[in-house]
C-alpha cells in the first residue's frame, strides 16, 4: 500500500505517456457507456493542456514512451450529491463502463459516516479517531475521492540527458498545469476540502495543488486495477476528504481497499479497536526494516514514532523471520506428527506479535494453516483457523471468496472434500 505521486527516475521513463484522445473518441465511449453513471468532460481543459505539452518546452525530445498503450481519460464519475474528477487510462475507464449495474453502484446510508471524528493529534495535525468499538473486519469508512489522477507525470517532453534537477523542475511545473483544469472542474465545497488538506511539499517546487496530491494521494493499486495487465497497475493516486487525514503507522489498525464498483475505497478494522482510538494505515512497506519505511517516509516529512522505528533491534528481526517464512512440506510418511505445522504457526505469532495483520502474509498464513489441518483431518482446528481467515478476508473487502463464510460452505470447498477422498494416503504437497 502506497502514497505518492513519482518524480523519480521511474518517472522520468513515463515522460511521455500518451494524453486524453480527441473528443471525439471520448464522445464515442460516452455513447457506449448505456446507462453507466460515468461522464465524460466535456470542456476538455486537460486534454488541451496535455496536447499542447510538446509546445511548451521547444526543442525537446521524448524520453522512453509508457509501456502501456492506454490513452488517458478526462472524466467526471457523478454520484448523489457530488462527483469526482478524473484523469485516468482508458483501461481502467472500459473497467468502469463494464461494471454490472452501472459505476458507481451505491453506498449504504450507514456507511458514509458517524463512526468516526476528524480531530488534532499530538505532532500530526489531524487525524482520525473511532467514535464507537470496532471488531477486526468492521467497515469504518466507505468514501469516495475528490479526485483521481496519474500517479505519475503525463505528457512532458524533456531533453535527452538534461540534469536532474531540470528535469524535476519541468515535470513538477507540467504537472501544475494539468491538474489545474481537474481542480477548476470540483465543487466549491470539494475544492475547499482538498485545499485544506496537509502540502508537505510547499519547497519543492511543486504547484499548490500537485503538493496537495503529492502528499495526500493513495495509489489504487487494489481491486481497481489488480486484474489489470502489469504495465497499468499503480497509474493511478486518490485524493479523499476523510480518508486522506488517516495518519500513519508501521503496525496500522486498519486495512483499506478500492472497490470500482460503487468507485469508493473502504476502509476496514484490521483488529479490535476501542472507541476514541486513532485510526491508522501505512505509507510505506511495513514489512521492510526500519531504515527503508523512514526513507519512504521522508517526503512526507514524517518521522514514525510507532513501537517498531523506537526499537528497531527487536522489531526488523521478527518482520524478516516473517519475510522470509520456510515454506511448508507435508511429509510423505502416513502417520506423521503436528511438529511440522509449527513454523506456520510461528509465523503467525510473529504477525500477531508485530500487529502485522493489515499484511497480505497474514491472510496466506492463515490459509495455509487452514490447509494444513484439513489436509490432517483435524476438523476442529481447520474450522477454527477457516473463520479466523473469513474474518481477515473482511479487513481487506474480499468478502466474496464465500467458501469460510461459516461451517457448511467450508466443508463443501475442495480442500475439504479431497482430504475426506485421500484420508490415510500419504501426499507430497507444499504449502507456500
Amino acid at each position: 500500500m502506497k502514497r505518492g505521486f513519482l518524480t523519480n527516475e521511474k518517472a522520468k521513463r513515463f515522460l511521455s505517456a500518451p494524453t486524453s484522445l480527441p473528443v471525439k473518441t471520448l464522445d464515442d465511449a460516452e455513447k457506449a457507456r448505456g446507462n453507466s453513471k460515468v461522464t465524460l468532460s466535456k470542456a476538455n481543459d486537460t486534454t488541451k493542456v496535455l496536447q499542447s505539452s510538446s509546445k511548451a518546452v521547444p526543442d525537446k525530445k521524448k524520453s522512453n514512451p509508457l509501456e502501456s498503450d492506454d490513452p488517458w481519460r478526462d472524466i467526471e464519475i457523478r454520484f448523489p450529491g457530488g462527483g469526482t474528477q478524473c484523469l485516468i487510462t482508458d483501461d481502467l475507464l472500459q473497467r468502469l463502463l463494464r461494471t454490472p449495474g452501472g459505476c458507481p453502484q451505491p453506498i449504504k446510508d450507514s456507511d458514509l459516516g458517524g463512526n468516526y471524528r476528524i480531530s488534532p493529534t499530538p505532532g500530526k495535525g489531524l487525524g482520525m479517531f473511532t467514535t464507537r468499538n470496532f471488531n477486526t473486519g468492521d467497515l469504518i469508512v466507505n468514501e469516495r475521492p475528490l479526485m483521481v489522477v496519474p500517479r505519475i507525470p503525463v505528457g512532458v517532453l524533456t531533453n535527452e540527458g538534461v540534469l536532474d534537477e531540470q528535469a524535476t523542475k519541468t515535470i513538477l511545473h507540467q504537472a501544475e498545469k494539468v491538474m489545474c483544469p481537474i481542480f477548476k472542474r470540483m465543487r466549491e465545497e470539494d475544492k475547499k476540502a482538498f485545499m485544506e488538506l496537509h502540502n508537505s511539499h510547499l519547497q519543492d517546487g511543486s504547484g499548490p495543488i500537485l503538493g496537495v496530491i503529492r502528499t495526500n494521494g493513495y495509489v489504487f493499486g487494489d481491486e481497481a486495477e489488480t486484474n489489470s495487465n502489469a504495465s497499468t497497475k499503480e497509474n493511478h493516486t486518490s485524493i479523499f476528504k476523510d480518508l486522506s487525514r488517516v495518519n500513519h503507522s508501521c503496525s496500522p489498525n486498519a486495512s483499506r481497499k478500492f472497490h470500482v464498483s460503487t468507485f469508493s475505497m473502504q476502509l476496514h478494522a484490521a483488529r479490535d479497536i476501542k472507541e476514541g482510538e486513532e485510526i491508522f494505515t501505512t505509507y510505506t512497506d511495513i514489512l521492510e526494516p526500519a531504515v527503508v519505511r523512514a526513507k519512504d517516509l521522508a517526503p512526507y516529512q514524517i518521522t514514525c514514532t510507532c513501537r517498531a522505528c523506537l526499537d528497531p533491534n527487536k522489531s526488523d528481526p521478527i518482520r524478516a523471520a516473517v519475510l522470509k517464512r520456510p515454506a511448508i512440506f507435508v511429509p510423505m510418511q502416513k502417520d506423521f506428527e503436528e511438529g511440522w505445522i509449527d513454523p506456520a504457526l510461528e509465523t503467525l505469532s510473529r504477525i500477531e506479535q508485530e500487529e502485522l495483520q493489515d499484511s497480505y502474509l497474514y491472510r496466506r498464513m492463515l490459509h495455509q494453516v487452514f490447509n494444513t489441518y484439513v489436509h490432517m483431518n483435524n476438523e476442529e482446528k481447520a474450522l477454527e483457523f477457516g473463520k479466523r481467515l473469513w474474518v481477515a478476508k473482511l479487513t481487506v473487502g474480499e468478502d466474496r471468496d464465500e467458501r469460510f463464510r461459516n461451517v457448511e460452505l467450508m466443508k463443501k470447498s475442495p480442500q475439504w472434500v479431497m482430504a475426506k477422498m485421500t484420508r490415510g494416503v500419504p501426499l507430497l504437497q507444499s504449502f507456500i
